[in-house]
């Protein structure tokens, strides 16, 4: 998001300095690995309506690279179609996608078996495919942001920049770092889960849960198999949640051609990153392959390897497996002093709208405004640790 905001920025006329806690391109961000999933369905309508919006950002990103950035595959979300998961629920989204007018498919267990790859699959299985679901290439997005970035000769990146004191002024924003000292009329604030120790530098603190996640990487065994981009919807299962995200065969992996397949719930619930040691949890693993085993044939059930990753979410307070906001877009609260110089994007798996996020962080920074609808991202009182 960061790079996003200068990318866009700098198509302003704008100087820019990218700060980076820790090095460039690194895995200890809101997310892991080198996939991402696109997908239009969502729970509320207006989020849906946002990743419409940036899709005619990915095609003009797309033209200043020769990578590809999405690759369509179709998204597939199968499963009891009255559970709520972490994405929202099956019939729900359902009702979304018609009044948005999007094409989609009824799917039944018979129907995901025959074209999907999966087996085995509990009868009362069913679902929806929906055909623009689209797998992210993360590392070549994040490239061509950078690259066009440099290129226009108007951002500067410091890495290794751990900030210690942020002061907000009428004329704009002091930042201090362990090492140098910056100024800008405005700053965007793209933190991920180190949201609250960068928010605690103005006293305030955001009312969120962070979710340790886990991810199993797997070779096939059966090439003809072809998964799309995929989620599952069940009751839990004994000590199985029974929620599970995965992708496609994909080659711009480190690992080479391999199925990304993830539990779609938390391993553990932190409130600050202090103690994450990126070390997967084994139980989770295990689940995660237990599940390829008995559902996903063509896939070798052993993991050639397993990551983690972070995200701050704002669940429901009785349920801290369900959302209750998707994402926070807006200038800092007005209880920050000269609050409308500082934009805050935070919580949420927003991959699917990198580009977009850049775009309205920089239109809140140079214009005080944005012409999309970001009315459910904006701050209420309730985010706010009292």
């Amino acid at each position: 998001m960061g790079l996003a905001s200068a990318f866009y920025a700098a198509q302003e006329g704008a100087r820019v300095a990218v700060l980076e806690r820790f090095r460039f391109f690194n895995d200890r961000g809101a997310s892991g690995g080198d996939s991402r999933q696109f997908r239009i369905q969502y729970n509320e309508i207006e989020i849906s309506r946002l990743v419409l919006d940036s899709v005619p950002l990915w095609n003009e990103l797309q033209t200043h690279t020769d990578e590809e950035l999405l690759r369509t595959c179709g998204c597939l979300w199968f499963g009891n179609p009255h559970v709520t998961g972490a994405e929202g629920q099956i019939n729900t989204v359902v009702g979304v996608m018609d009044q948005l007018k999007l094409d989609w498919q009824r799917v039944e267990k018979n129907d995901i078996e025959s074209n999907y790859g999966f087996g085995n699959l509990p009868a009362a299985y069913s679902g929806f495919f929906q055909k623009d679901g689209a797998a992210i290439n993360y590392p070549a997005t994040l490239r061509v942001l950078q690259r066009k970035a440099q290129e226009s000769g108007r951002v500067a990146f410091r890495d290794h920049q751990n900030v210690t004191a942020i002061r907000p002024a009428r004329e704009g924003v002091y930042v201090q770092t362990e090492t140098d000292s910056f100024f800008a009329p405005k700053l965007i604030l793209t933190p991920g889960p180190y949201v609250n120790e960068v928010l605690g530098l103005l006293g305030v603190q955001l009312d969120i849960v962070i979710w340790e996640m886990v991810s199993a990487f797997f070779r096939k065994t059966d090439k003809s198999s072809d998964f799309p981009t995929w989620i599952t919807f069940d009751e839990s299962h004994e000590d199985d949640p029974m929620l599970y995200y995965g992708f496609p065969e994909l080659d711009w992996g480190t690992d080479g051609p391999v199925v990304k397949v993830a539990a779609n719930y938390p391993t553990r619930l932190r409130k600050t990153m202090a103690g994450y040691d990126r070390q997967p949890d084994a139980e989770t693993v295990g689940r995660i392959s237990r599940w390829v085993e008995r559902y996903m044939r063509g896939l070798d059930p052993n993991p050639l390897r397993a990551s983690t990753c972070v995200c701050p979410l704002v669940p429901q307070p009785e349920n801290p497996w369900t959302l209750r906001r998707e994402m926070i877009l807006d200038f800092l609260p007005p209880c920050v002093p000269f609050h409308e110089n500082i934009v805050l994007y935070a919580t949420g798996w927003a991959a699917k709208v990198i580009p977009l996020i850049g775009r309205i962080c920089v239109d809140l920074a140079l214009r005080g405004e944005t012409r999309y609808g970001i009315d459910k991202l904006r701050f209420t009182e309730d985010l706010l640790v009292p």
